[in-house]
């Protein structure tokens, strides 16, 4: 999602006090964006909790997977959506 969009929709959040349900498999947006995090398998919600917690005390198994590949690091949570990078 470009970068123009995701400060958009920041700012709107913010202005307007409204809340999105934003579906992305690019969780480098997650700490710029969300509050919570779910994690769903085969369309299964099968871990929800706050975006900090979730990626460092990960309870399910296909989290701890997710975890496992890299796509929670500490790199790819960084908040992009008000980040230079």
């Amino acid at each position: 999602m470009p970068r123009e969009v995701l400060t958009l929709l920041r700012e709107l959040q913010q202005r307007e006090q409204v809340a999105f349900l934003l579906i992305t498999h690019d969780p480098g947006i997650l700490r710029g964006m969300a509050d919570d995090v779910a994690v769903l398998k085969d369309g299964c919600l099968v871990e929800y909790g706050a975006t900090e917690q979730v990626p460092s005390h990960p309870q399910h198994p296909y989290t701890r997977a997710l975890i496992a590949a890299g796509h929670f690091s500490a790199a790819s949570t960084r908040n992009t959506a008000s980040s230079g990078s």
